[in-house]
């Protein structure tokens, strides 16, 4: 349930909740029964929506944390050159880049270069993009 059911069916108990307060002297038991079961449907409803409602929102808290925590990375941990992402060691690049689609979507995939084709260009593993040749930065212990 959304959170506009949720308020829905908590406006529901609230408009039963005041029906029962204008009860009158001639109110028979079957009536007030069926308010009691009116006002205990809607707010177990309405419980329920907000457990939805909870879910969602450590679901969009864990996806906030993962985006923030992405871009302190990049912040702290890479550089951009001609338009590419990549590692830092010592405020220099290093290594293979990022792929920029990826990138743009929320991802850091590094791309790979294709030994067995022509040419041995570099692809993204993930969106399969193409990116031809590209640098690849030396550490200065030697890595790639």
């Amino acid at each position: 349930m959304d959170v506009t059911g949720t308020l829905t069916a908590i406006g529901t108990a609230l408009s039963v909740v005041k029906q029962l307060t204008e009860i009158d002297a001639h109110f028979d038991k079957a009536d007030l029964k069926l308010k009691v079961a009116e006002i205990t449907s809607a707010l177990a409803q309405a419980k329920l929506g907000l457990v939805d409602a909870e879910e969602v929102i450590r679901a969009k808290d864990s996806e906030i944390k993962k985006l923030w925590d992405q871009l302190k990375y990049k912040a702290e941990n890479t550089t951009r050159l001609d338009s590419m992402l990549y590692d830092t060691e010592d405020g220099q690049p290093v290594g293979r880049p990022y792929c920029p689609v990826c990138e743009e979507k929320g991802s850091l995939i590094k791309i790979i270069q294709d030994l067995v084709g022509p040419g041995r260009l570099f692809n993204c593993p993930k969106c399969k993009s193409n990116f031809g040749h590209v640098s690849v930065w030396q550490s200065k212990n030697g890595n790639y």
